[in-house]
């Protein structure tokens, strides 16, 4: 008999967010639960789209109750980001975790404050952990090409690559922003 441990995430991502209208573009995550030491192997994984607050819903199988994980976000685009610096318990009755109420709760505070709110950099559309010109000219090449449709180079969720998702990117590589793992 498989028994799920349900867990209530909250994240925003950064292209994806409105901070005018507080809203964002919905799409999908997967969360790692990864163990608190060192090679911090994969303990469970679960894929959900966040609804346009931020909001999922987690489903693990594998999880155990009270064991410490660190957990592992991933996204089409953004960069791989961590929970905080030791992990956290996994409890079923204190299932939920909130990336958006403080940059300490990222591992590294490796998140992006846009309004009142801390997102996911994103712009990291080859994932190797780096948002640089690599990246920069993937986007412009599909800017150049008038491209379209749910791709990589999207950055802002209008399933359009152009001007606004190349300055995203833009702006993130001249920060030198790059993953912080344990």
């Amino acid at each position: 008999i498989m028994q799920f441990r349900n867990f209530q995430m909250n994240a925003l991502i950064q292209g994806l967010y409105d901070q005018t209208l507080n809203t964002m573009v919905s799409d999908t995550l997967t969360v790692f639960l990864r163990k608190n030491i060192s090679p911090f192997d994969i303990a469970d994984s679960s894929k959900t789209v966040l609804n346009s607050s931020g909001y999922g819903e987690f489903s693990f199988s594998k999880a155990s109750e009270e064991a410490v994980y660190y957990y592992q976000l991933s996204h089409r685009n953004s960069l791989e980001t961590w929970s905080k610096a030791g992990g956290e318990i996994f409890s079923l009755s204190k299932a939920v975790y909130d990336f958006t109420d403080s940059d300490s709760k990222a591992f590294g505070n490796n998140l992006k404050m846009k309004g009142s709110k801390y997102c996911i950099y994103n712009g990291d559309v080859n994932s190797d952990g780096v948002i640089d010109l690599t990246d920069l000219v993937i986007v412009f090449n599909d800017v150049s090409n008038l491209s379209s449709g749910y791709l990589v180079s999207d950055i802002n969720g209008d399933e359009f690559t152009d001007l606004s998702d190349l300055l995203i990117v833009y702006n993130n590589a001249s920060e030198f922003v790059i993953n912080i793992i344990p």
